[in-house]
């Protein structure tokens, strides 16, 4: 039921997906235990697309990038806590979406009807998030705009240019990758590292010539749940202001330094620092889909948007990164 949309959600159900999930890296940890402080860094063509992934693992982290997908990274695991944040599902236009109402079988006129025999209508109303996507929900997405976003637009990915397409002149280094690629205007070069086992790092150098505008990229990440007890955001500006909320939360705030999220079911944080100030805007992903008592929504992870002004980052080196790091807690 995990592996595909049926009649009662399948893929589409968070803890489904998790289950599959902490059993694989239940495996993987065992695996990696032995790096120790080492990197490893793999070229393969992993899924059986045809197309090369890059992954980088430590005993702690493993990250599978593409390359083809403009270095989007489609996976990131803590391997202490068997948990994958990056377990966010693309919000896809399914038939029924358009009112097709499929059912495995004709109503019957005698008797109780099975949950596949009942027919099940959507509304035009149901649909008022209406938010569906054209590219797959996918981390280190790069992004420009020539007007500022706020949690609206970016819900809807509304006026932003997306980069998509296979990443030039990439390869690999001892510890990550690079390469570059374009996103509307802007050209630029791309870097992954792994600084330590618990500790990764991205970085973005724009050349020069490009138009004002904005500037960023989008994380996709998930702690099953938008707002579960045990679960907790916060925000650290350079300012010295603090918020803090749930994951779930929508979040518009400029001059940001850190955010983090703490997951105390699952025993981890993670860390998201930038070197120079970000603007951070946060929206959660909701899907729509068939159950069988009908349709139901359901928070697949939270669309984060780190952006910054193209001209501020020209006028300090060109160069704008972002750091994310794991550790254990109780």
């Amino acid at each position: 039921c995990a592996y595909w949309h049926g009649l009662f959600g399948g893929i589409y159900l968070p803890h489904l997906r998790h289950g599959v999930f902490q059993n694989v890296l239940e495996a993987d940890a065992w695996l990696n235990e032995d790096l120790g402080s080492h990197i490893k860094v793999e070229e393969e063509d992993y899924d059986g697309d045809l197309e090369p992934e890059v992954i980088v693992s430590s005993r702690a982290l493993q990250a599978f990038f593409r390359w083809s997908d403009a270095g989007t990274m489609v996976e990131l695991d803590y391997l202490p806590s068997r948990f994958n944040v990056g377990n966010v599902v693309t919000r896809w236009k399914e038939s029924y979406h358009s009112g097709e109402d499929i059912t495995h079988a004709g109503t019957s006129e005698d008797g109780v009807s099975s949950p596949h025999e009942i027919s099940v209508g959507i509304r035009p109303s149901d649909l008022k998030f209406g938010t569906f996507d054209t590219v797959p929900l996918r981390s280190f997405r790069e992004f420009y705009t020539a007007t500022d976003l706020d949690t609206a637009r970016l819900q809807k990915l509304e006026g932003i240019t997306l980069a998509t397409g296979r990443m030039k002149d990439r390869h690999l280094t001892p510890k990550g990758w690079e390469g570059s690629h374009n996103v509307g205007p802007l050209t630029y070069l791309k870097r992954f590292t792994f600084q330590d086992p618990e500790t990764m790092a991205a970085q973005w150098t724009l050349s020069p010539g490009g138009p004002d505008g904005f500037f960023g990229t989008l994380l996709c990440f998930t702690l099953l749940t938008a707002d579960g007890e045990g679960r907790s955001a916060e925000v650290t500006t350079g300012a010295g202001s603090f918020w803090k909320g749930k994951p779930g939360d929508p979040v518009d705030c400029d001059g940001v330094t850190q955010f983090t999220w703490k997951d105390s079911v699952f025993g981890f944080a993670f860390d998201v620092t930038t070197p120079k100030p970000v603007r951070l805007i946060t929206t959660p992903i909701q899907t729509l889909q068939r159950s069988e008592k009908g349709y139901e929504a359901v928070y697949q992870g939270t669309l984060i948007a780190l952006r910054w002004p193209v001209r501020s980052i020209m006028e300090n080196g060109g160069t704008v990164g972002a750091n994310l790091h794991f550790r254990r807690i109780q």
